[in-house]
């Protein structure tokens, strides 16, 4: 397979949304439409696909508040998981993906 950056190569690509969600694509997961429009994609020879994970669906944080100040930061109204991912404010998505 050629590289991206590899001197006179020329990529056919486009910026993917699933086919059933659109912009919700990431909070309306479903893993068998995403394969099919990979498939669909893939036979008309486009190699490369720019996807968008939207902030929103994996780090939805949101400060609880003291007065003025945030002094906490939750998933809704769950605190962070006290593993490496709750430890840099990110959610677990493994499960629904």
């Amino acid at each position: 397979m050629k590289r991206l950056t590899e001197r006179g190569t020329f990529f056919v690509g486009l910026n993917y949304w699933a086919s059933h969600a659109g912009t919700e694509m990431w909070s309306n997961w479903n893993a068998k439409i995403v394969e099919e429009d990979l498939k669909k994609i893939k036979s008309v020879n486009i190699s490369v696909l720019r996807v968008f994970p939207l902030w929103s669906d994996f780090q939805p944080l949101k400060g609880q508040y003291a007065k003025e100040d945030i002094y906490e930061f939750r998933l809704g109204e769950n605190p962070l998981s006290d593993d490496e991912i709750g430890n840099v404010g990110l959610k677990n998505q493994c499960s629904r993906i």
